[in-house]
C-alpha cells in the first residue's frame, strides 16, 4: 500500500513540471533609488528612470490604471509625489513595475521607515 502511494504521488509531480514551465512574466520589477526617477506631472503622463547610477534613462508611458502604493496604502500621483520627496535618503530605492506586453508602468510602491521621512 505505500509503495502505491509513493508511486501515485511521483506520477502525480511529474505530471505538474510542465505545467510548470509554461509561466510567462507579464510584469518585471524594477528596483530604482529615489534619486533616478523622474515621476510623471500628470496621472496619464511618463516616467523615466536608471536601474542603475550608470545606466541611461528609459522612459516608459504610465498606464491608466496605475497603482501608485505608498506603505502599502495606495493614493493618487500628486499625494504619492508628496510623499516621495519628504524622504531625506534619495539612495532609497522604490519599485517600477513594468508591463511588458503593454510597455506601460503599471505599478510604482515605496515602502519607507518613518525614520527615513522628513514630514509625514
Amino acid at each position: 500500500m505505500m509503495k502505491f502511494r509513493i508511486i501515485t504521488t511521483a506520477l502525480l509531480l511529474g505530471l505538474a513540471l510542465p505545467a510548470a514551465a509554461d509561466f510567462t512574466t507579464i510584469v518585471e520589477g524594477y528596483e530604482v533609488s529615489i534619486k533616478n526617477v523622474r515621476l510623471p506631472q500628470t496621472q496619464s503622463g511618463t516616467i523615466a528612470y536608471k536601474r542603475c547610477n550608470t545606466c541611461p534613462y528609459e522612459t516608459k508611458r504610465v498606464a491608466a490604471d496605475v497603482s501608485w502604493e505608498f506603505n502599502g496604502s495606495a493614493m493618487r500621483l500628486e499625494r504619492f509625489r508628496d510623499r516621495i520627496a519628504a524622504i531625506a535618503d534619495r539612495n532609497w530605492v522604490i519599485t517600477v513595475g513594468h508591463h511588458l506586453q503593454r510597455d506601460e508602468i503599471v505599478r510604482v510602491t515605496a515602502w519607507v521607515p518613518e525614520s527615513m521621512r522628513e514630514d509625514d
